[in-house]
């Protein structure tokens, strides 16, 4: 029993990686705590907008020192006064002081923690770096290793990948700021700060619908449940909640959007409040400063009809204020509009997509849960929220008739599900035909509507007992789990274990880090020699496993390499110039409808690698295959 609890608690909080990432949370979480007691939003709230500030400051901050060939040891302090002006503007322009709220009882707070510590034991089986859904996570840690290193935000001519998939990493942002601030505070490895900022933020957009949902345990149970079963139903929602995804700001900031409107009546404090989060959208997606726009807009529009345009007129500091903070943290999208380049991936994103009305209908349908993988699901769990939309209004729909404010507030959360189809319908955009990434802007609606609309139905008095009484017996389970469970075989580390051997068996980077050893081939083979990527998801996670420096390595869909195989089919020829590097075909799939003008053929070389006379040892694990090539 003994060894199954100290199994327990190294995969969950004592192991290495794990306390690193931990103690990163904290170290993150605190400042955010501070910022949000600063602009005088205390709680959840205040630690999700404080996070946002720290975020903005930082990478306003890694722009600056990036731009003018700063010194990296300059991040720190520079963040922290970017930090105060921030503060200070958004204090005294920006955010109204919130609305008088009940304290969290008890029960929320029993909630909280038993969310919080599913949520943590779930990413912490997921401990060691995968880049299969996102090469971000490949990327960062990587990438702010060798600027340390070379003491200056580095740029995409101080790296060999050239123009293509891997060169438009560095447009990219979302946490990355906050990542390099473990270098100025003496870290030296960058993954565990990298993935505490997406434990935290994403931790806190899951937590805050508990919190607008406080004094209703019946809601909020709810809530965690169709949560727990869309990680199950819904691909995006298990990968950008239960997953390492990155798009942290756009989580968060959806979730912030969302339960202030939903927490609040549609009055001048939840406008304001919700367009000043919309502003930090930016940061995750350029695309999103279009959502902050349109939800400004829209929000104006709405206050005009029900005050009058002098009464909206006399916002106009505060509507000056946010407009500013959207500026500014758009003015680097703006300035690749203004000066066009191949590292912006604006343009190529625009014309990768499906064209025709049945597509987008079948994308929308999809994304609004309707359909799933191609079938009608009506009544799926995707669908629940729309299911509980029709029910309020059908069952409050009187009142909804004699009080329009009354409609308005059940319907304002839902700001989050029509800012991305209005993007799709203006511009046509979405990342596939079943999945759409501007809707991670709704990760959170699905499981909250539904609660939404059951606080609004259900009195609060009569379930508090049951999910007390609930919780209790949930306790009591555990720590007979703890005792029983250990004692016979199958206790919580044991279950622990097993979820992070699955995980850990299905690392691409990481399985051929280890056939590598097995196989017995010297680690500088791979470590000293630059790398060519045929693909980043997987693909940019192996220096994690392997070392070395990325900024020797090369991108095989590079448009350098492309021209060359276009006039040249002498493979080998360009591997001699490139330096004889290995080649990493992490993946059967391929980066061509990135690649502007299309791609080249496929050299026939990489159907018979084990005959090349230039191939020393090809390693295999599962699909993947790195390609050690001899040196003359």
């Amino acid at each position: 029993m003994i060894a199954d609890f100290e199994t327990f608690l190294a995969l969950l909080v004592s192991g290495p990686q794990e306390a690193l990432t931990a103690g990163w949370v904290v170290a993150f979480l605190i400042p955010a705590v501070l910022i949000g007691r600063v602009l005088g939003r205390p709680g959840i709230e205040g630690a999700s907008f404080g996070l946002l500030v720290l975020t903005a400051a930082a990478d306003m901050a890694l722009f600056l020192l990036r731009g003018a060939l700063g010194p990296v040891a300059w991040h720190l302090p520079l963040t922290v006064t970017l930090v105060g002006m921030l503060s200070f503007i958004l204090r005294r322009w920006a955010l109204p002081r919130p609305l008088a709220q009940r304290p969290l009882d008890r029960t929320d707070w029993m909630l909280m923690i038993l969310a919080g510590g599913a949520f943590w034991a779930l990413r912490t089986v997921q401990i060691n770096p995968s880049t299969s859904l996102s090469s971000q996570l490949g990327w960062v840690p990587l990438y702010l290793r060798e600027s340390f290193v070379a003491g200056s935000f580095l740029l995409p001519g101080d790296f060999a990948f050239g123009i293509g998939p891997v060169g438009s990493l560095f447009y990219s942002v979302d946490m990355l700021g906050v990542s390099a601030l473990a270098g100025g505070l003496g870290a030296q490895h960058f993954y565990p700060p990298y993935l505490a900022t997406s434990v935290l933020g994403v931790g806190l957009a899951v937590l805050l619908p508990l919190a607008a949902l406080r004094r209703r345990p019946l809601a909020q149970v709810a809530y965690l449940v169709i949560l727990g079963g869309l990680m199950f139903a819904d691909f995006q929602v298990r990968a950008g909640i239960g997953r390492h995804w990155g798009d942290t700001v756009m989580i968060l900031g959806g979730s912030l959007i969302m339960t202030t409107l939903a927490s609040r009546p549609c009055g001048r404090r939840s406008i304001l409040t919700a367009a000043t989060a919309a502003a930090f959208l930016v940061l995750a997606r350029h695309y999103a400063a279009f959502f902050a726009a349109l939800l400004m807009i829209g929000m104006a529009a709405w206050a005009m009809t029900r005050w009058g345009f002098r009464t909206l007129l006399g916002w106009w500091p505060a509507w000056a204020a946010i407009a500013g903070l959207l500026g500014l943290l758009a003015w680097r999208e703006i300035g690749y509009i203004l000066h066009p380049t191949p590292f912006y991936p604006g343009g190529r994103l625009l014309v990768m997509g499906g064209s025709g009305w049945l597509y987008h209908l079948k994308g929308m349908l999809h994304d609004w849960g309707l359909m799933t993988g191609g079938s009608w699901t009506p009544l799926g769990p995707r669908s629940l929220w729309l299911a509980a939309l029709l029910f309020l209004l059908a069952a409050d729909r009187k009142r909804c008739l004699r009080q329009p404010r009354r409609l308005s507030v059940l319907l304002a959360p839902l700001a989050v599900m029509l800012l991305p189809l209005c993007l799709e319908l203006v511009t046509g955009y979405r990342s596939s035909g079943v999945s759409n990434k501007p809707y991670l802007l709704a990760a959170m609606f699905g499981a909250f509507y539904p609660a939404f609309a059951l606080r609004w139905l259900a009195p609060a008095h009569k379930a508090a007992r049951v999910v007390r009484i609930g919780l209790a017996s949930t306790l009591a389970m555990a720590l007979l789990w703890v005792t029983v469970g250990a004692a016979t075989g199958y206790g919580p580390g044991k279950a622990l274990n097993w979820g992070r051997e699955i995980y850990d068996g299905q690392i691409i980077d990481r399985g051929i880090a280890l056939a590598l050893a097995a196989e017995g081939v010297p680690v500088e083979w791979v470590a000293d020699r630059p790398l060519m990527y045929f693909f980043c998801e997987p693909g940019m996670g192996l220096r994690n496993y392997v070392g070395g420096s990325l900024r020797q390595d090369s991108d095989y869909w590079s448009k350098e390499i492309q021209d060359a195989l276009k006039e040249s089919s002498d493979f080998p020829g360009i591997l001699a110039r490139k330096g004889w590097p290995n080649l990493y075909l992490s993946s059967p799939l391929n980066y061509a409808e990135y690649v502007e003008g299309g791609a080249a053929a496929r050299p026939a070389e990489l159907d018979t690698l084990e005959s090349q006379p230039w191939v020393e040892r090809v390693v295999r694990f599962r699909d993947a295959r790195l390609v050690i090539v001899k040196r003359p």
